[in-house]
């Protein structure tokens, strides 16, 4: 039976800091995806881009960081980044308080993509296997991780 009201705290837990509220298998048209998360002061998603994901974040608490392509906007609490598929971007906690997020993912399904990745963090195998089971899973979910750019993007906002 399909859900027709997500109530406070009825989210699925993904990790300590997501909560899966709406996925993909809860709409008919499996349009979209919703999770909440939070971030503490100074927190850094880094950069990577989506292939198959248009992403919106809306920040509920706290303000939020992000660089979006070139562009670096901050957003306060009651604002929209709009991440669009193809663009790398990241994201931080650039104030003194745990912020709060609302993502939204178009198409749903890439909830499942945080829920897996859980499961490989706490799996317990080595980094060499936990490394290659990650490629395949941002592979298979059309993430690419810009490490290479984590450093510069530190120094140009203070990041630590």
């Amino acid at each position: 039976m399909r859900r027709h009201v997500v109530r406070p705290g009825e989210g699925r837990p993904v990790t300590p800091d997501i909560v899966c509220t709406v996925s993909a298998d809860d709409l008919p048209g499996r349009g979209v995806g919703i999770i909440e998360g939070t971030l503490a002061p100074g927190a850094l998603i880094p950069p990577h881009t989506h292939a198959g994901v248009d992403e919106v974040t809306y920040v509920l608490a706290g303000e939020v960081t992000a660089e979006i392509g070139d562009a670096v906007v901050v957003a306060p609490t009651g604002s929209y980044l709009l991440k669009p598929r193809g663009l790398p971007h990241a994201f931080w906690n650039s104030g003194t308080t745990t912020a709060r997020v609302l993502e939204l993912h178009l198409p749903g399904g890439f909830e499942r993509y945080y829920a897996r990745m859980a499961e490989l963090a706490a799996d317990g195998s080595d980094g060499t296997d936990r490394f290659a089971r990650m490629g395949a899973l941002n592979h298979e979910f059309g993430v690419v991780h810009h490490p290479e750019r984590i450093a510069a993007l530190r120094e140009r906002h203070g990041l630590s």
